[in-house]
């Protein structure tokens, strides 16, 4: 899809199109910014609590018994959340004043991570971006919506910037 798309599921009892806690994924890449952007212009006067996550690929958590070997350094590791952090917290700057926002970074693969955390926020709605590869909404999008029981946004890369760029 070229353009945001919105999945609400249908058996959800009192299914809602008021949206006040919402979960942004956010993957850090250039197309972050877009996602964030797209979901407070869906959300701008309704939200009230917006939590924005990463989940960083690749590395375990630190009692992982898979790879006990693998982060062995806790400096490094450490590092490498808390600089995912200050991303996170450097895209969330913009947000409006009287949106309780909440910052949250963990490990393990994306699509899991953003189901724990959107059960955990209780989020009404969960926002991620979609790639520019094959897939109709992106892999990570289509893992979240096949176990996902909340309304579902998929932002495209460039559907914010071409969406300012017509009304301009």
């Amino acid at each position: 899809t070229k353009v945001p798309t919105l999945v609400v599921p249908s058996d959800a009892p009192d299914t809602s199109t008021v949206f006040g806690n919402v979960l942004v994924a956010i993957d850090l890449s250039a197309a972050s910014e877009d996602v964030l952007k797209g979901a407070l212009g869906l959300t701008e006067r309704q939200a009230s609590r917006l939590t924005v996550m990463h989940a960083v690929k690749g590395l375990e958590a630190a009692d992982s018994v898979r790879s006990p070997a693998r982060w062995k350094v806790p400096e490094f590791r450490a590092h490498i959340l808390e600089d995912a952090r200050r991303s996170l917290e450097g895209l969330v700057s913009g947000v409006p004043a009287g949106v309780d926002t909440q910052v949250q970074v963990s490990t393990g693969s994306a699509a899991r991570t953003i189901l724990e955390h959107a059960a955990g926020v209780d989020a009404d709605l969960v926002v991620v971006g979609r790639s520019r590869g094959f897939k109709l909404l992106g892999s990570t999008a289509l893992r979240v919506l096949r176990r996902n029981e909340r309304a579902l946004l998929v932002i495209p890369a460039a559907a914010h910037r071409s969406q300012v760029e017509r009304q301009h």
